[in-house]
Parts: C-alpha cells; structure tokens; sequence
C-alpha cells in the first residue's frame, strides 16, 4: 500500500480520487406545465503520479439550474432554461441558456432549439506532469481558459403512409439543419521545452472551431416485407485549429439499406439485407486519403422452432485501402462469416 506524506507520494504509480456531492432538485407542475430546479455542490480531490510536484489537487465545482417546460397548446411545446456553474480550481464560472421549442402540425414535426455550453478544464489539464511510456511528456496548463459553445437546430419531419401500389406502407421523412460554434476548445499542442521541462505535448485552447451540418433520410416498410431506408449528412468546417476533431472531416457521408422480410409458412422465414455507406475524401492534406464505400449483405433464414441460419458478406466489393491511417477504415477485404442459433423458448412450444 502506498504511503502519503503530506502531499507527495511515495508510489511511482499511486492513484487516489475522492469524489463527494450534494444534490437538491424541486418539481412542480401548473396543469400541463412544469417547473424544474436545482442544485449541485461537488468537491473532487486526485492525487496521482501525473500531477506536476507529484501533488495532490483539490477543486469545487457548484451549479444552479431552473427549466420551464410550458405547454400553451396541444401542438406546441416551449421548454426553457438557465444554469450557473462555477469551478474553484479554474476561477471559472458561466451562465449558459437552452431554449426549444417543438410545433406538431400533422403531418408535420418542427423542433428547434439552442443551446450554449460551458465546460471548465478539469484537474489533469491544469496539473498533469505525465511521461506517456516513454514516448513522450504531457504537461497541464494551469492557465487554460474555460470552453464555450453555442448550438443551433433545426428539424422538420414528416410521416405518412401510401395506400396503395407497389410501395403501399408507412413512411418517414426527415431533414434537419445545424449550427455550431465553438470558443477556445481545450486540446494538446507540441511543447518546444524549457528550462525545466523537456519537450512534448502540453494542453492548450485552440482559437475556435465553426460547423455547419446539415441530414437528410427517409425511410419506407411496405405491406409486401420490403424496407428501404437512405441517409445523407453534409459537414462544413471553418475556424483555425490546433488539433481538432474537426481538423479532418469527410464532408459528405451517405448509408443506405434495403431489405426484405417475409414469412413463407410456419416453418421458414427469409430476411435478407444489403446495406452500406460511403465517405468523401476529408479535408486533408495526404493523398492517400480517398473516398471509399462499404458495402454488407445479410442473410436470415429461420427454419424451424426458432432454429436461426444466418449468412454475412461485410466488404461486398473487397475494398481495401491503399494507406492504413486512422481515418481509414479497418479492413482487409471482403470477409465472410456463417451462424447458427437456437432459440429454446421457441423451439420447445
């Protein structure tokens, strides 16, 4: 067991977390409205070999919040809200906001809404000291700013079905539009070194990172076992980064499935699948990057007294990527696998 003195540690690989909180939460309702409130009163205590000075790290973090949900008619919803967080550790503190508001005008759903988020870096981002195994050294940064963001959404959706032809059945379709921006994202850039650190990675705040998105699907299960469904996503990026998770994005991203799904008698049943999806080439600066497609076809038989045969082809088309990077999907081709299950419930009736 490890042994403490004061506030240095005496095991190269000591590790303690303490964690205590209060929370207080009210409810009431006005009719079809409703009132939320509360409040949360956190403190966190690590200590970790990966602190700087091998010390321990203490911070308080409280929060206050409120929320009206306001139902004015049977086809509007309003729903609004206020939270205060504070974090002893940064000095930080932030009022955020949420506001929505869903319209259902049959057959036709609109939600929009926006949303600000805060979040505070935590105790390892300030104060770590780390040797990542030997390849390389990650620093805190105990002047790292908080993180902001600022979301925007919007959706329309609609469902119906068709009565009769070929594609008699129920279906969905629905678009939806998104803006985010965000402010001084929390992240690692290279360290040069100093007089008393080598070099490495340290946190930092990037300078600010804008998305714009937009999604488009529809869906279809007809009478006859058929099903069809399709998706398309559209992202645009802008903002100077430091290392992002939006540093590299596939801008456009399309799935699909269609499928068939019939009893033929008592016995056997069929359901068979072919799906897939395809990614653009990201916004990247290597020419290995490619776009590429995935395709899967599945096979179900059911034959008796839930007795399962199930066939799958992932890969269709064999596709293999020219370079292994991270973005690149992990496969070395088309691949095959057979099953076979049982269900007892089933098969002893």
């Amino acid at each position: 067991k490890a042994r403490y003195t004061g506030e240095t540690r005496t095991n190269d690989h000591y590790y303690s977390k303490l964690h205590t909180s209060l929370h207080a939460i009210y409810t009431r309702l006005f009719g079809s409205n409703g009132l939320t409130a509360g409040a949360d009163v956190m403190h966190d205590r690590l200590a970790t070999y990966q602190f700087e000075g091998n010390k321990g790290r203490s911070q308080v973090s409280a929060d206050a919040f409120v929320q009206f949900d306001w139902n004015p008619r049977r086809w509007l919803n309003i729903t609004a809200s206020l939270r205060d967080d504070y974090f002893s550790g940064s000095h930080s503190n932030a009022l955020t906001s949420r506001l929505a508001a869903m319209f259902k005008l049959a057959p036709l759903t609109v939600r929009t809404s926006y949303a600000g988020g805060f979040r505070a870096p935590t105790l390892k981002e300030m104060y770590m000291s780390f040797d990542m195994a030997g390849i390389q050294m990650i620093y805190g940064n105990p002047d790292l700013k908080p993180e902001r963001s600022h979301n925007f959404n919007i959706s329309f959706e609609r469902n119906g079905s068709i009565r009769s032809g070929i594609l008699a059945g129920a279906y969905s379709l629905t678009a939806a539009g998104s803006y985010s921006r965000y402010d001084r994202r929390i992240t690692t850039t290279d360290f040069p070194g100093d007089a008393d650190r080598e070099e490495g990675a340290i946190y930092c705040n990037e300078q600010g990172v804008r998305t714009a998105g937009a999604d488009i699907s529809m869906r279809l299960r007809t009478r006859s076992g058929l099903s069809l469904s399709l998706g398309y996503s559209y992202l645009h990026t802008a903002g100077r980064t430091v290392d992002s998770q939006f540093s590299q994005p596939r801008p456009h991203t399309a799935t699909w499935r269609l499928g068939y799904d019939r009893r033929f008698s008592r016995a056997y049943s069929l359901y068979a699948a072919v799906s897939g999806r395809y990614l653009s080439r990201p916004v990247s600066r290597f020419e290995t990057d490619t776009a590429y497609s995935l395709w899967k076809l599945t096979l179900q038989h059911s034959v008796w007294r839930g007795i399962r045969v199930n066939l799958i082809v992932d890969n269709l088309l064999d596709y293999r990527p020219e370079v292994y990077r991270w973005n690149s999907p992990p496969t070395a081709g088309r691949s095959w696998s057979a099953g076979l299950s049982l269900d007892i419930n089933d098969f002893f009736k």
